[in-house]
């Protein structure tokens, strides 16, 4: 689903985990990462809104197609081996042109 007003309201407050594949605009694999945080704010203009646990934040599209619940459990983030327990959802995006001034971003659904 892209935006959805209801859904954007019922998301807020929960914690997501987010997986980034950053390629170039011919879609080579530079890198990938993680992160995650509480949903703090959602619009269509604005996007996704993710509070860290150390009060920074970070923002993805407002595109829910890559959003899915949660299956129960510990996630570890390979970066920093931060552990997450029971997050609400998973978000996975590529980044195409991660490595330009323009980048798109793609839902991986």
């Amino acid at each position: 689903m892209a935006f959805n007003e209801e859904f954007a309201k019922q998301i807020i407050g929960h914690t997501v985990v987010v997986g980034f594949n950053h390629a170039t605009s011919d879609g080579d694999l530079i890198r990938k990462s993680q992160d995650f945080g509480t949903i703090t704010s959602v619009s269509a203009e604005d996007g996704i809104e993710i509070t860290r646990p150390d009060g920074s934040s970070f923002t993805v599209p407002p595109d829910f197609r890559s959003m899915k619940v949660a299956d129960p459990g510990i996630y570890t983030l390979r970066s920093n081996q931060a552990s997450i327990e029971n997050p609400s959802y998973t978000m996975i995006w590529t980044i195409y042109g991660a490595d330009s001034d323009a980048p798109t971003w793609t839902p991986i659904k």
